[in-house]
């Protein structure tokens, strides 16, 4: 008999409520964990968009293509891609080290955002949060762009009253 391990986390909340927590518990322990590891994705998602953007701007500010910055910091064109896309979630240290020294950003703070070090600045969430908000260009939306979401929102509208309707 193979004995399989329920994976659903409301199940696994139940179930560690019932026990009230107890250190005695692997539903308790095993949801506690998946709640911990889902709030380390969401902060490394967050984070590996700002260090994207962070890096892309700096690259930017030196005219450089990603090209460019690939050679200039002797790392693959794929992994510089990865990062200003925002989708190093587990950057190498070596990466994250060598744009830093082609790009005249402090190395520490780069391995702080990618995940690599534990922030030892309690203002630094907050500079993250001002840097994402205002980092973004601002620039007009093209005919064809402005046509497109103005379409988007009335279906988008015409699907959100049609859901409030069936509720009454």
């Amino acid at each position: 008999m193979a004995i399989q391990m329920n994976n659903d986390v409301v199940w696994l909340k139940q179930m560690a409520e019932d026990e009230d927590y107890g250190f005695i518990s692997a539903g308790g322990l095993y949801a506690r964990r998946l709640d911990e590891q889902q709030q380390e994705m969401k902060q490394s998602n967050k984070n590996s968009c700002v260090l994207g953007q962070l890096v892309e701007l700096a690259r930017r500010r030196k005219g450089m293509s990603p090209l460019d910055l690939s050679k200039a910091a002797q790392v693959g064109l794929s992994e510089v891609l990865e990062v200003l896309s925002g989708q190093a979630t587990e950057p190498k240290p070596r990466v994250l080290f060598m744009l830093s020294q082609a790009l005249d950003l402090p190395a520490e703070g780069l391995m702080e955002l990618g995940g690599l070090m534990e922030s030892r600045d309690k203002h630094l969430e907050e500079a993250v949060v001002r840097f994402a908000a205002q980092s973004k260009p601002t620039a007009k939306l093209s005919r064809s762009e402005k046509e497109a979401l103005e379409e988007f929102v009335k279906v988008l509208a015409r699907h959100s009253d049609r859901g409030r309707c069936s509720d009454k």
